[in-house]
């Protein structure tokens, strides 16, 4: 299994989103599935329909899109599984509706959390509103993925979404139980290997 964890996107800047995974990957994935690799994309961050407009373009019918409307998912089916951003209390209510565990999947599944995608793939994450209050009002909330033993920071470069209030409080928690802190600029990407944050290559995911 890879995880990889991702620092999410500027939702108002067109070039970082043209600099997202959702691109930057997108050869890789396409190749994957010619090769006969399924692939969902995780949309359960954000109302049903959002990321229709982003990802069909892209990627046609050739990818499963799953949101609130999928029932009955077999998450061992797939190859990879690319997790968007949004609201990660919202995502992490959804994949536990919907029966999501790691354990449910492929041993050799590629797996890519993007904002609070990464959230969840942590074992810990926080819950706080961007903007003037992000750090001032914050939630820990356990993620999906406690054997990580790490909490992730994505949006590490936009003062919306991270400032040194926020870090600060992570950092302490953090330290209080005994994890690693992974922050992650937009349009970054990492994995772990042996402890240690590395980047992606990501020809490399599917082989």
């Amino acid at each position: 299994m890879k995880i990889i964890y991702g620092g999410g996107w500027d939702k108002n800047s067109k070039a970082s989103i043209e600099n997202s995974f959702v691109y930057t990957y997108c050869s890789v994935i396409k190749n994957a599935i010619k090769k006969g690799n399924k692939i969902a994309f995780v949309t359960l961050a954000k109302p049903d329909g959002y990321y229709l407009e982003l990802l069909r373009p892209l990627y046609g019918d050739r990818i499963e899109i799953i949101d609130s409307t999928n029932q009955n998912i077999d998450w061992s089916i797939y190859d990879g599984i690319f997790i968007l951003g949004g609201k990660a209390v919202d995502l992490l209510s959804g994949l536990v509706n919907k029966k999501f565990s790691l354990e449910r999947l492929k041993n050799n599944v590629v797996i890519l959390g993007d904002s609070a995608g990464a959230y969840v793939l942590s074992a810990y994450f926080y819950d706080s509103p961007p903007g003037e209050l992000r750090g001032k009002q914050i939630q820990m909330v356990k993620g999906l993925n406690i054997q990580s033993k790490l909490i992730t920071i994505a949006h590490n470069n936009n003062p919306v979404y991270c400032n040194e209030l926020l870090i600060n409080k992570v950092k302490d928690f953090a330290k209080a139980k005994n994890i690693k802190v992974l922050v992650l600029n937009e349009n970054e990407q990492k994995i772990v290997d042996n402890g240690q944050f590395v980047e992606v290559d990501k020809n490399s995911l599917f082989t």
